[in-house]
């Protein structure tokens, strides 16, 4: 008999595809050509953009966010997926899942509060340096007032789903999982930072 849902073990990984890829087995070449998949997706996102700029740009303006950012992701994704499959038979250490057991000492409600207090700090913290840099450029101030323009609804799906999902897959997810069957941890985080920037 199968087991009811609330004793069923609650699990995150609905990324599954990925379970292989990326880990023990993952080779320095892999890691770059991610890279280039994700370079390229930048590319074919940017011609999409000129494309539906071209056809309407208050279309572009309300819509172009949401429809731009995850094509940037689909070429490295695809990638990605390729060689987990191809991995798969191969993966000598699986990789550790992701689910409710792995928070630590504290449940993943306390962690979400404390970073949210944090990130709140360090922006006040943060906002010190603001003074002694120089100001923005007008154009990029015009782009950050241009996505308040369009539907609410459509800014935060962009900036509050779409972003952290896909820059964590690919950054935290991949890169930093293969990077620490390779290297120091402190240099696995340093190099997935710099790949994120």
């Amino acid at each position: 008999m199968s087991k009811s849902i609330r004793e069923r073990k609650k699990s995150f990984a609905f990324m599954s595809t990925y379970d292989y890829s990326f880990g023990s087995t993952t080779s320095w070449k892999q890691i770059i050509w991610l890279l280039v998949m994700f370079l390229v997706g930048v590319v074919l996102a940017n011609l999409l953009g000129l494309v539906l700029m071209f056809i309407s740009q208050s279309f572009f303006e309300d819509y172009g966010s949401v429809i731009i950012y995850p094509v940037m992701f689909i070429p490295a994704m695809i990638y990605a997926s390729a060689v987990s499959r191809g991995n798969s038979g191969f993966e000598t250490v699986p990789p550790v899942p992701v689910d409710r057991n792995h928070f630590g000492r504290f449940h993943g409600a306390v962690l979400a509060i404390a970073v949210s207090i944090l990130t709140i700090a360090m922006a006040y913290i943060c906002d010190i340096f603001s003074v002694i840099l120089p100001p923005m450029p007008e154009y990029l101030e015009q782009l950050l007032g241009d996505m308040l323009n369009g539907p609410l609804w459509l800014a935060l799906l962009s900036v509050s789903v779409f972003a952290p999902f896909f820059e964590e897959w690919l950054c935290r997810g991949m890169i930093l999982r293969s990077l620490l069957g390779k290297v120091h941890p402190a240099l696995a985080i340093v190099l997935s930072a710099l790949f994120f920037a």
